[in-house]
């Protein structure tokens, strides 16, 4: 299907071109000679970022014009409408975003000038010429040792009109771009293989290259994954760190990697379920190693395929919308703030922050807070418990983020206390995993329950939260658990957040052993507003909370103020903005 934003005819009003506002929308190319008939002869589909949504087109002369959110300004030619080419582009939005409505979102190619115009709502208002003589260049790059194609990262980096031009070429080893004339350099880079450098002379027609590639030595290693019985574990996802090689095993248990260059690298094996590893592999040219790997089992999984005793609501919970709630992830249609599926391998349910689908805004968190609890977990018995998660947060179009911060908390007594484990501020761009080593922060019993706060305090904006497949395994032997403090030193003041702050502000420490720790506030005229009693742990973090309040509860005004921490290792102070 297509999504329609705008149409331009072409100026000898034969042809409709349209523009497609939605992820992997595309420009389309109709034939409206007989407006009984009309017939789709032609698009263009954005070759580097597919999933960026598109806005308006706009036709002068045989070439199309297009504000492309993310992706920024492209110019197609259409002296042939069945194939439209790309003639020039250039990205003024370069972040590496979910398709969102940002980026370029107009463009006037009418001046008599020649000079082309673009708003990009982020970064501003652009001034572009493009250059006539640039010339069409076809390249491809291949295996030196059997033909193949490669997908290789191309640079270009004497291009006069932008110094430094890199692409990526597609999956085929193929790359279809603009340079000017002259003799130009490129660079070729592919994982397993030599880096080439090599010219093309481009003569302003149509130019083709081709690039053979050397392969690196190599070897490869192949395998077993197997469970604490010997039992083999399908679905186990391997990958060598730092490279693009990754593998997933079979039935039983089996994997292999091929071509891998030689040398020592780390080979990592996660599945939901079980304690992830990660073993350090040498490979030499030729070689071919046999691993066999075991993972430990996971005490405590929850995939939110069933109802395991979650709740939702705290007493002082006041969102009006975004509510959180159990089920299949239902997509923001056109634009990915919530998330469209759960993120399990088998299922299909995770908790999510309003689950109403429509655009954007729709059922996202408003209006305040919204609190999931789970149950009570025995970690009594659990050495060093590791809590691993998969979260999905998104915040856009705030002019206030730092209200909107999602928070992950742990109680060990029956919910009378709560202690900070982690703050997401910053978009995850899907799921991520986050893993954080519980008894870091508190101590470890029976009871120990996870409170997952998702917000929208401040200015209105656009948040969407979600957790999925939560487990909970002891640690490694060898993997530290506590951060050590550095030689000789007895007290470490972590890096507050959030600062500036709106609602509350956590100040984190660690100090080489246990004893009592005070807060004090200071406002900009240097009077003391409140005091705050703490404990410092014997190993660990610790944390004192301030709520931006004074000693009789009436709120801080904004402004600067002085935070000093004392305790029997010393005294800290640090500088925090709070914003209201």
């Amino acid at each position: 299907g297509a999504t329609t934003h705008n149409t331009w005819l072409t100026p000898d009003r034969r042809f409709c071109i349209t523009s497609d506002e939605t992820p992997t929308g595309h420009l389309r190319v109709w034939n409206v000679e007989d407006p009984l008939h009309v017939i789709a002869v032609g698009q263009w589909r954005h070759p580097e970022d597919e999933a960026s949504s598109m806005h308006n087109v706009l036709i002068s002369g045989t070439r199309a014009y297009c504000s492309w959110y993310t992706a920024g300004l492209e110019v197609i030619d259409l002296t042939h409408p069945d194939f439209p080419q790309r003639i020039a582009n250039y990205d003024t939005f370069p972040s590496h975003a979910p398709p969102v409505f940002a980026g370029a979102w107009g463009v006037y190619p009418f001046l008599p000038s020649g000079t082309i115009l673009v708003s990009d709502i982020q970064t501003g208002l652009y001034t572009i010429r493009i250059d006539p003589d640039a010339a069409a260049v076809h390249v491809e790059v291949r295996d030196g040792s059997n033909g193949e194609p490669v997908a290789a990262h191309l640079e270009f980096p004497d291009e006069p009109l932008e110094p430094g031009l890199s692409h990526d070429t597609r999956e085929d080893g193929a790359l279809d771009l603009f340079l000017t004339p002259g003799t130009r350099t490129v660079v070729a880079r592919a994982f397993g293989f030599a880096e080439s450098t090599s010219q093309i002379v481009v003569d302003g027609a149509v130019n083709t290259a081709t690039i053979e590639l050397t392969p690196l030595p190599s070897g490869s290693v192949a395998g077993a994954v197997r469970d604490a019985e010997g039992d083999p574990i399908s679905g186990a996802q391997l990958a060598i760190a730092e490279t693009p090689l990754t593998a997933t095993t079979v039935a039983d248990g089996s994997f292999s990697f091929d071509r891998i260059p030689a040398g020592t690298w780390s080979l990592e094996v996660r599945r939901f379920g079980y304690r992830g590893e990660t073993l350090p592999i040498e490979i030499a040219s030729g070689g071919a190693i046999e691993q066999e790997i075991g993972l430990v089992p996971s005490p405590i999984t929850d995939d939110f395929e069933a109802d395991r005793g979650w709740s939702v609501g705290a007493s002082d919970d006041d969102a009006t919308s975004g509510i959180w709630i159990r089920g299949e992830p239902i997509g923001t249609g056109g634009t990915a703030p919530a998330p469209g599926a759960d993120h399990s391998e088998h299922g299909t349910q995770a908790f999510v922050t309003g689950n109403g689908g429509g655009p954007e805004g729709d059922d996202d968190v408003d209006g305040g807070k919204t609190t999931l609890f789970s149950p009570d977990y025995d970690l009594s018995q659990i050495e060093r418990p590791w809590l691993e998660l998969q979260v999905w947060y998104a915040s856009g179009d705030a002019e206030d983020p730092l209200s909107d911060v999602f928070s992950i908390d742990a109680s060990s007594d029956g919910g009378a206390t709560w202690t900070n484990l982690l703050d997401v501020s910053a978009n995850t761009d899907g799921w991520r995993e986050e893993r954080i080593a519980i008894g870091r922060f508190l101590q470890i019993g029976a009871d120990v329950r996870l409170r997952f706060v998702a917000r929208d305090t401040g200015i209105g904006s656009i948040v969407e939260v979600g957790i999925d497949d939560l487990q909970i395994y002891p640690g490694r032997e060898d993997e530290p658990y506590y951060d050590p403090l550095p030689e000789g030193v007895r007290l470490v003041l972590d890096p507050v957040f959030p600062n500036p702050f709106r609602d509350l502000v956590r100040v984190r420490f660690r100090t080489d052993q246990a004893g009592p720790a005070t807060l004090d506030v200071f406002d900009a005229a240097g009077r003391r507003i409140r005091r705050i009693d703490g404990a410092a742990a014997a190993q660990g973090p610790a944390q004192i909370v301030w709520d931006g309040r004074a000693d009789f509860g009436e709120p801080a005004p904004s402004g600067a103020y002085w935070l000093r921490l004392h305790t029997d290792q010393g005294e800290r102070v640090v500088r925090v903005v709070r914003i209201r």
